[in-house]
């Protein structure tokens, strides 16, 4: 008996001492914890983040008429990333969200890539948060939000189904659904990440749809480390570019009547940017 009960007491003992040692996770743990992504939102929940970020673009006349329009996302406080080629037929721009209209101003321009960073004083938008196309991976889920054929803030989902290298970075083949009045729409991952800027799709395929990465829209944001293709407003007499991008969205074909994507071989017959009729 008092065997059972001095080994009760050393036992008590031994329990007691390790309840009072600090505790640890240990290495296999730690790693687990690190792996594990966030749970994605719900396509609701993303919508309901996003959407205040996301604007009609509308290119205006002298007389004051709107002659294009297509969408922009909020990558700053009072600026909006879109594609050159929404506000091109304009002489001044605005950009609205529901039933609130801000007049933008064309501060920065990248004719090779086709882009363009408005400003818009005053607009208190959250700002997207931009992901590398370096990160991506074919079939990961995105959705895009947009204004196509002027439906403001529509959402559709679908795959990335292919990233196609071009200039040490990846254009962006996605399933998600674009229709003209789209460009300059955000691409965004399951965590609402902007990856990409929605810009032109392969008229004679099925769901061929393409953005422009989200390298594109970081140099944009960076003022004082744009590259020399990135410029203030265009002057007088500026020549237009012939890049395959350019190209892509501004419909100049070349001697074959075909455009690349890309510098590889392979050319389509028909591609069009979102915004032509």
């Amino acid at each position: 008996m008092k065997i059972l009960l001095r080994h009760a007491a050393c036992l008590a003992s031994v329990i007691g001492l390790f309840l009072t040692l600090p505790i640890t996770a240990s290495p296999q743990t730690s790693d687990r914890k690190q792996n594990q992504t966030t749970a994605a939102p719900s396509p609701q929940e993303l919508f309901r983040r996003l959407s205040p970020s996301v604007f009609v673009v509308e290119a205006l006349n002298e007389s004051g008429s709107v002659v294009a329009t297509g969408s922009g996302v909020a990558v700053a406080p009072s600026k909006v990333v879109t594609n050159k080629h929404v506000i091109r037929e304009g002489v001044v721009w605005r950009v609205r969200h529901g039933s609130k209209t801000w007049p933008a101003t064309l501060t920065h321009l990248d004719p090779d890539h086709d882009l363009c960073r408005l400003k818009a004083e005053g607009l208190k938008a959250p700002p997207v948060t931009v992901r590398a196309s370096s990160t991506l991976a074919v079939g990961e889920r995105v959705y895009t939000i947009g204004a196509p054929e002027g439906l403001e803030l529509s959402l559709s989902e679908g795959l990335i189904s292919g990233l196609r290298e071009f200039e040490q970075v990846r254009l962006i083949q996605t399933s998600a659904a674009i229709s003209p009045g789209s460009s300059g729409g955000g691409l965004f991952d399951n965590q609402g990440r902007l990856v990409g800027i929605t810009t032109f799709f392969l008229k004679e395929g099925q769901n061929l749809n393409f953005a422009l990465p989200g390298e594109w829209v970081r140099e944009l944001m960076q003022e004082r480390q744009m590259p020399h293709s990135i410029v203030t407003a265009p002057s007088a007499g500026e020549e237009e570019s012939n890049s395959p991008i350019q190209c892509i969205s501004e419909g100049i074909y070349d001697a074959d009547g075909k455009i690349c994507i890309g510098p590889g071989p392979e050319k389509y017959d028909s591609i069009s940017p979102v915004d032509d009729d």
